[in-house]
C-alpha cells in the first residue's frame, strides 16, 4: 500500500485529457459503482478524495494507509494492505484503488481484503499496463523501473478473477486509452536512460529508496529518445482500451 502522486493539475495526457479530468473521471466511476452498505474500509486512502465522498453513504467509514490518513469524519488508522488489522467480516464494503499494482505480495494482499469484507471488494487497478512505458533509472542505485513504483502490469479480467477465486465479479473498465511501446523503443529509451519517465512521481525507488530524478539530458540521450518516439508512432501496438480496471467482487456468488 504505497502513497500514489498527485500530478500537476496543469498537466495532460498523451491523449489531451487533462490530469485533474482523468482523476475526476476515475473517482466518479469507482462513487457510482461502490454498493451500499452500513460500513466501509478504503484501503490506501492516501488524502482521502474516495473516503471523503464515502461519508455520506456510509454509517462508519474507516481510512486506512502506511501512514495514518487526515481525514475528517473517518476513522483513520495506519495499516498494510496484507496485513489488515480488522476482524473477519468486520466491514460490508471494502475499497482498495490504485493500490495492488504496488504490492509484490499481491495475492495475500487480496485475501485480506477479501477475509475483512461481508459483502463486496472494489477494487481499481491500472488496465494491462506496458510497464516500459514512462519507465525511469534511479540516480542513485542506476535500477531500472517502472513509473510510479507499479510491479503488475498484467492486471486485467483474467488477473483479477485468479487473485478473486470463488466470487462474483463485475468489471468496470474507465478511462482514456493507455499507451504501449515495443521493444526496440524500450530498448532506445534504456540506452538513453529513460530521460521522460517518472514525470511528477512521487514514489521513491523500489529497490534503494531513494528519490527519484530525472537525468539531465544530453545531446546523445536525446537523440536516442527522439528515435525511440519516433519508432513509437509506426510500429508500437494498439493502446490498451482504457486507463484503469475497476471491478465490484461479490463474496456472495449468487450475486448479479
Amino acid at each position: 500500500m504505497e502513497h500514489k502522486p498527485r500530478a500537476n493539475l496543469q498537466a495532460t495526457t498523451g491523449g489531451g485529457v487533462s490530469v485533474s479530468e482523468r482523476e475526476r473521471q476515475r473517482i466518479a466511476d469507482l462513487v457510482a459503482i461502490i454498493p451500499p452498505g452500513d460500513s466501509v474500509l478504503d484501503v490506501g486512502a492516501r488524502d482521502g478524495v474516495l473516503t471523503t465522498k464515502l461519508l455520506p453513504r456510509f454509517r462508519r467509514v474507516v481510512a486506512v494507509d502506511l501512514n495514518p490518513p487526515q481525514i475528517p469524519g473517518a476513522e483513520c488508522r495506519k495499516a498494510n494492505a496484507c496485513d489488515l488489522p480488522f476482524g473477519a467480516q468486520e466491514f460490508d464494503v471494502v475499497a482498495c484503488t490504485e493500490v495492488l499494482e504496488h504490492v509484490p505480495e499481491i495475492e495475500l494482499a487480496c485475501s485480506e481484503l477479501l477475509r475483512v469484507a461481508r459483502e463486496a471488494v472494489v477494487v481499481g487497478v491500472p488496465y494491462r499496463q506496458d510497464l516500459r512505458v514512462g519507465r525511469l533509472t534511479c540516480s542513485q542505485c542506476g535500477l531500472e523501473q517502472p513509473a510510479y513504483g507499479h510491479v503488475h502490469g498484467d492486471l486485467d479480467e483474467d488477473r483479477v478473477s485468479e487473485l478473486f477465486p470463488g466470487t462474483s465479479i463485475e468489471f468496470h473498465p474507465c478511462g482514456p486509452p493507455r499507451p504501449r511501446t515495443n521493444a526496440a523503443s524500450a530498448l532506445l529509451m534504456s540506452l538513453a536512460g529513460n530521460p521522460y519517465g517518472g514525470a511528477d512521481q512521487q514514489e521513491p525507488c523500489i529497490e534503494c529508496g531513494a528519490q527519484v530524478a530525472r537525468p539531465r539530458l544530453t545531446p546523445r540521450s536525446r537523440a536516442l529518445a527522439g528515435l525511440a518516439l519516433r519508432l513509437d508512432r509506426v510500429i508500437s501496438p494498439e493502446a490498451a482500451p482504457n486507463t484503469w480496471l475497476h471491478a465490484v467482487i461479490h463474496k456472495n456468488c449468487g450475486a448479479a
